[in-house]
């Protein structure tokens, strides 16, 4: 019998550690007396002298067997989990012009893109292939850009429809999702997305309360925008739609979110809130900046809103999944939307006939994933997404590219507070 390699000690009170085995999404708690068993004891000595913990170890996989293969069976899951084929995503750029210019944005605008009359069809054509030739039994359609509202009435309502009758004939369970500032998510679209009858998730990027958002996203003739993204998702919110609200920080503005947590706590549906704390990445990372981040995340719970889900490179990235494109509004296909959508960085090309073409860069892709030593080695590799995004921009990087060693104790902890639903690991 051996130890399992992907298991993570922490002392987390005093003579308490918390042992953390993410092969399989356990933990246990141990005192300063077994855990000093388990770390010292040869295995054979530990069931002997303590046959309760070695019981408890081996049932929970802490010990295994000599021939067990924990990294084989690891990547074995990632790779089921990215031909999942019960699923499609399917990300469409409808533009990639905006209504706000923020100073960190990405993204290059193109004025006046939209999608015309070929692309729309053949965006048609592909779904409706996918839904008829394969056994899906769930549709993701999200919408992102550019602001995907701006054309909404013209192209994004009527390609919801069309792929909601698609979805109730073969019996396929259509999401549908927007990455948008808000600013057009007036009452009456709201409205028009309520009388589809379908599940609605939106993200919506606050940058601070009232005086910070409104100095970086503004309508071209200076006016903030804040109170209108305020209102229009609290109505949205009132009718039932999922939101994440992500709350773009630097050193300079993250106390703020205070007042935005303020603003959307004294909501009736503030269950179909989540927030999401994300820093602007041009902004250099501090113990500051980390202590700042953890006063607002306390500030959170203590006001007894939705857990806030902090993405710290847990769970498999969409991107990474076979069964996921990003359709631009040109009909070049990429895997990622975070992404400047040039034409040198596209991944395939969607033809008039609803296929997909795949170039070398998505090749390379596929391959970068479980090429380098250290993700191999990492012992939260079982619960790491391996973002290929980075990883293509860092291929020749011989270390990880996602996680800072100093974050796992925090990404384990909030882990453990998602599957266990626990506030009180400290």
């Amino acid at each position: 019998m051996k130890k399992i390699y992907y298991q993570v000690v922490e002392n987390v009170l005093p003579q308490v550690y918390l042992l953390y085995n993410s092969f399989n999404n356990k933990f246990i708690l141990l005192n300063n007396v077994r855990y000093e068993k388990y770390k010292k004891e040869n295995i054979l000595k530990l069931e002997q002298s303590d046959p309760v913990l070695y019981k408890s170890l081996v049932d929970n996989q802490y010990i295994v067997p000599d021939d067990f293969d924990e990294r084989e069976i690891v990547l074995f899951r990632k790779k089921r989990m990215q031909f999942d084929a019960s699923m499609y995503q399917v990300m469409v750029n409808t533009t990639l012009d905006c209504n706000l210019r923020c100073w960190y944005c990405y993204e290059k605008h193109r004025e006046g893109s939209i999608i015309h009359n070929d692309v729309d069809l053949a965006i048609k054509t592909f779904i409706k292939k996918e839904i008829e030739d394969k056994n899906l039994k769930s549709l993701s359609l999200s919408f992102f850009g550019g602001e995907p509202l701006m054309h909404f009435r013209e192209q994004v309502l009527p390609l919801i429809l069309y792929t909601k009758e698609l979805c109730i004939t073969h019996k396929v369970k259509l999401k549908c999702s927007f990455t948008t500032n808000a600013v057009l998510l007036t009452p009456n679209i709201t409205e028009l997305l309520v009388n589809t009858k379908l599940e609605y998730h939106f993200q919506v990027p606050f940058d601070g309360d009232r005086n910070f958002h409104d100095s970086i996203k503004k309508h071209p003739n200076g006016t903030g925008t804040y109170d209108t993204v305020l209102q229009n998702v609290k109505y949205a919110a009132s009718k039932g739609f999922a939101f994440t609200i992500r709350c773009n920080y630097t050193d300079k503005n993250i106390l703020s979110f205070k007042k935005v947590i303020d603003d959307l706590s004294n909501i009736d549906s503030k269950e179909n809130l989540v927030f999401s704390l994300q820093r602007i990445w041009q902004e250099e990372d501090s113990s500051e900046l980390d202590n700042k981040e953890k006063e607002v995340l306390l500030y959170l719970r203590n006001k007894a809103l939705t857990k806030p889900t902090e993405y710290k490179g847990i769970f498999q990235c969409y991107a990474d999944k076979e069964n996921c494109i990003v359709i631009n509004y040109n009909g070049d296909i990429y895997k990622c939307t975070a992404n400047d959508f040039l034409p040198e960085k596209k991944e395939g090309i969607l033809n008039s006939n609803g296929v997909i073409t795949y170039n070398s860069l998505y090749e390379k892709r596929m391959k970068a994933k479980y090429a380098l030593k250290p993700c191999l080695e990492c012992n939260i590799l079982p619960i790491c997404m391996i973002c290929t995004q980075k990883r293509l921009k860092m291929i020749n990087e011989e270390k990880c590219i996602y996680i800072k060693e100093k974050d796992k104790p925090d990404i384990i902890r909030d882990h453990i507070r998602r599957i266990y639903k626990e506030t009180d690991i400290t």
